[in-house]
C-alpha cells in the first residue's frame, strides 16, 4: 500500500475514532428526519457505553498486552520507548522521570500473538488514554477547571472567572483534592504499577474529551526511517501534511495536517522539505 494511502486511511479512521461517541446523537438526528424507530439510538448508546466500559475496566491487561508485544517486535511508539527500557528475564524495568523526578515502573513479560495485540489494540486498548498522570484524568486538568480556563471566561490577562454552577464547582474541587492524594506517573512510566484511578466526574469528563488518545499515540506516530514515511510544507498556504521529520528534533515522527503542529515545526525544516528535499 502506498504511503499516501496509508495516510489518508489514518485520518479517516482518527475522524470516526473521534467521533464513535457522537454516533447515537447523529442516529438520533436521523430517526427524526427518517422517522426511524427510536430505539436506533437508544440500542447504539447502550452498546457503545458498555463497549467504553469494558474498555476502561480493563485498561491494565489491555495495556500490558499491548506494551508486551510491542518491545518484543521493537514497534514504534515512542511514548513509550523514549524511556529507558530494560530487559529481565521475567520483566521489563521502565526508568523515567516525572516532573524532574525519577520514576521507575515494571511491565511483566507475557507471550502475545499478533491476533491477540491486535483484538485487544482494537476494541479495548486503543479507547482510553495512556497520557494521564493519574491513569484516567491529568492533575492539571482539574487545577484548569477549578481555575476557570475550562468553562470559564478570561475576565483580564491571566485571570479567569468559572461559569460552573457551584455545586458542580465544589464537587469537582473534592474529587480533585482527591487525586492530589493519589499515585502520580503515566503508564508510559510505570507500565503495571500504575495503580487504577477513576474519578467520577473528572475521569469522565476527560473520557469524553480524549476519546481514543491511544490510537492516536500509535497509530499518529511514523519511523522516519519507514518507507510510509513522507513530510510536504506548503510555504504559500502554510499548510504541511505527513510526519514530522527528524531534522525537527521535536515530535519526530508525528502525524501532521494541514495547521496541526504548524508551530513545532522550524524553520530551517520548512525550507528544506517545501523544496521537495529529504
Amino acid at each position: 500500500m502506498q504511503p499516501l494511502l496509508k495516510y489518508i486511511i489514518k485520518l479517516i479512521s482518527k475522524l470516526k475514532f473521534k467521533g464513535y461517541m457522537y454516533v447515537p446523537f447523529i442516529l438520533g438526528i436521523l430517526c427524526y428526519i427518517l422517522s426511524w424507530s427510536i430505539y436506533i439510538p437508544i440500542i447504539a448508546s447502550l452498546l457503545i457505553w458498555t463497549h467504553l466500559i469494558v474498555a476502561y475496566n480493563t485498561r491494565k491487561y489491555s495495556r500490558n498486552i499491548v506494551y508486551n508485544y510491542t518491545l518484543k517486535n521493537d514497534l514504534w511508539y515512542p511514548r513509550l520507548q523514549e524511556n529507558k527500557i530494560t530487559e529481565y528475564p521475567l520483566t521489563y524495568i521502565i526508568d523515567s522521570t516525572y516532573k524532574g523526578k525519577p520514576i521507575r515502573g515494571k511491565i511483566y513479560k507475557k507471550e502475545v500473538s499478533k491476533l491477540k495485540y491486535l483484538i485487544v489494540f482494537y476494541l479495548l486498548y486503543g479507547w482510553f488514554d495512556d497520557d494521564c498522570d493519574v491513569d484516567t484524568v491529568p492533575i492539571g486538568y482539574g487545577e484548569d477547571i477549578l481555575e476557570g480556563k475550562h468553562f470559564g471566561k478570561e475576565i483580564s490577562e491571566g485571570v479567569y472567572k468559572s461559569y460552573l454552577p457551584k455545586f458542580i464547582y465544589n464537587y469537582i474541587k473534592k474529587e480533585q483534592t482527591n487525586l492530589e492524594k493519589q499515585q502520580r506517573g503515566k503508564a508510559f512510566h510505570l507500565g503495571d504499577l500504575r495503580t487504577k484511578v477513576w474519578s467520577p466526574l473528572l475521569s469522565f469528563m476527560w473520557m469524553i474529551r480524549n476519546t481514543a488518545y491511544n490510537f492516536n499515540y500509535v497509530l499518529e506516530e511514523c519511523d522516519p526511517n519507514s518507507k510510509d514515511f513522507f513530510y510536504r510544507y506548503y510555504p504559500n498556504l502554510d499548510w504541511h501534511f505527513g510526519y514530522i521529520p527528524k531534522e525537527n528534533k521535536d515530535r519526530v515522527g508525528r502525524m501532521v495536517w494541514f495547521k496541526e503542529d504548524i508551530d513545532k515545526v522550524s524553520k530551517e525544516v520548512k525550507e528544506l522539505y517545501s523544496k521537495g528535499k529529504g
